[in-house]
């Protein structure tokens, strides 16, 4: 007797219906033999070299002569060209100057090629066949490639260092949040009324990113009656704000103290923002409380030793020109650092140019983030508010379409081809400014319900741009300095600024309109 298996007993259910995978064809654009026939007799290269082969010579002796010192690599084959760069070389079907381009689109477009790069293409060209410069016409060509542009990786990193100068304490005041929680806009303000300025006085400035609560009315409303001058860093360019630095030193601290009991990270909080406040800066070599109050904060132990008035107020009148001394040293030996792994690279206004994109994977909708391009556009350049930032124009419908500021990091150069069809024309640029122009200022709509219809975020365009510049040092006061944080270059000015005028522009949600990931 045979007993049954477990398998056996195991109950059969009817096999689900499995999606059947799809199979793409690709029709190979291949240049077959005759047509490279016909056009080695039209192409101005090869014609002469075919006469020769076949015993015909040009009339002028010049062009003879220039054809046989030419002619000692090729050779005729069933009466087509073929080419050889050394004696143990493979002989080469040549190439007439008209059908490189699709050689070139073969080689390099198709899924069985994969838009592998320059060299790849290049490699596979030189094995096959062969023209006259084919290497600069192969980086030509790839260059241009809106796939690989959009895809490829650059490794090339854009921009110099920008310093900005300190001039006083509370010249200029850095804002960030810190946390998961969500934080409203009200709270920001509240906490900054009550518990910075109605302490430490109100700043000129004050530096954030473009979060929602930064943008917002209220917080727009208490800086304007305040007199602040509110400042944004470049999207996904934090190095601009010190204050992200400094947040993540304080991160690192609240660790060391939480251990696994993280709800109750605040309780060491201010103790922990005491010993950020006594201890000497690098670049500076001085205290936070030194620089800001004209004194130390007395430790536990400084209680036992007592300085003199006098020595306190010559120390004081000292300090300024030590602190801009170290600061200038610092500063320059952290742009040589900074500037020796970039290249300097500036855009006019009316360029095109890639913008970086920062996908994010969503099962939901089956995106891969590693799959989806790296890049987007063509954008072309409507403002230059520094060399490191720009102010970009929708391209794809010919009408304008603020996206916010970039800094030139996330910015590539277009490489179009010849013959290709701008969606925005050269004479979209007018020569004289419009008569009404209407100011603009960074915040005057938000990241919160905004009145502004779908529609009313796209207007025609008709204007001109401006190459604006924005040079701090006409201001009235000079922008304070970066002290401790070696990539902090460039932010950019919005509200309370006059010369930041456009016509017929809404400010929207730049990452809602790009498809970008919040920064």
């Amino acid at each position: 007797m045979v007993a049954a298996d477990a398998l056996s007993r195991n109950p059969v259910e009817p096999a689900e219906k499995t999606q059947q995978p799809e199979y793409m064809i690709f029709e190979a654009q291949c240049v077959d033999l005759e047509e490279i026939w016909m056009e080695q007799q039209r192409d101005s290269w090869y014609r002469d070299i075919v006469y020769l082969k076949k015993g015909e010579f040009p009339i002028d002796p010049a062009v003879a002569a220039m054809v046989i010192g030419r002619s000692t690599r090729y050779r005729l084959r069933r009466d087509l060209l073929e080419y050889r760069s050394g004696v143990k070389d493979a002989w080469r079907s040549t190439v007439p100057s008209v059908l490189k381009t699709r050689i070139m689109a073969e080689l390099n477009e198709p899924p069985i090629a994969g838009h592998l790069g320059i060299k790849t293409t290049y490699k596979k060209c030189q094995a096959r066949m062969f023209w006259p410069n084919m290497k600069r016409d192969v980086k030509e060509f790839v260059s241009s490639c809106q796939v690989c542009q959009k895809h490829k990786f650059s490794q090339r990193r854009q921009g110099f260092l920008k310093n900005t100068t300190v001039s006083a304490p509370n010249g200029m005041m850095g804002v960030d949040l810190m946390g998961p929680l969500p934080v409203s806009p009200r709270a920001i303000a509240r906490c900054l009324v009550r518990d910075v300025f109605s302490r430490f006085g109100c700043p000129r400035a004050l530096l954030s990113d473009n979060g929602p609560q930064f943008v917002s009315d209220i917080y727009e409303e208490v800086c304007r009656l305040l007199g602040i001058w509110r400042k944004f860093a470049s999207p996904y360019h934090p190095q601009t704000n010190l204050t992200e630095r400094v947040n993540r030193t304080l991160g690192r601290m609240i660790a060391s103290y939480v251990e696994n009991k993280h709800r109750t990270w605040e309780r060491h909080l201010e103790a922990l923002c005491f010993a950020l406040r006594t201890t000497a800066s690098e670049t500076t070599g001085q205290t936070p409380a030194r620089l800001f109050l004209g004194r130390e904060i007395a430790l536990p132990w400084d209680t036992m030793v007592q300085q003199d008035v006098w020595t306190r107020a010559e120390e004081c009148s000292l300090l300024s020109g030590l602190v801009k001394a170290k600061v200038k040293v610092a500063q320059d030996r952290q742009k040589r650092n900074y500037d020796r792994r970039r290249v300097h690279q500036e855009f006019p206004v009316g360029d095109r140019v890639w913008l970086h994109l920062r996908p994010l994977s969503s099962a939901n909708h089956y995106q891969i983030a590693e799959f989806m391009p790296k890049r987007r556009g063509p954008f072309r350049i409507i403002l230059k508010l520094s060399p490191l930032v720009y102010e970009l124009q929708e391209e794809e419908t010919g009408a304008l379409l603020l996206l916010g500021s970039h800094n030139i990091v996330d910015l590539k150069k277009y490489l179009g081809r010849e013959g290709e069809v701008y969606k925005l024309q050269d004479q979209d640029l007018l020569e004289e400014p419009p008569a009404e122009v209407e100011e603009w200022e960074e915040g005057s709509a938000t990241n919160e319900k905004s009145a502004l219809d779908e529609d009313d975020l796209i207007y025609p365009f008709e204007g001109e741009f401006h190459e604006i510049v924005v040079d701090p040092e006409v201001d009235e006061w000079s922008e304070p300095e970066v002290e401790e944080f070696p990539e902090a270059v460039d932010e950019v000015d919005h509200g309370n600024n006059p010369r930041r005028t456009l016509r017929n522009v809404a400010r929207v949600d730049y990452r809602r309109l790009a498809g970008l990931k919040p920064g």
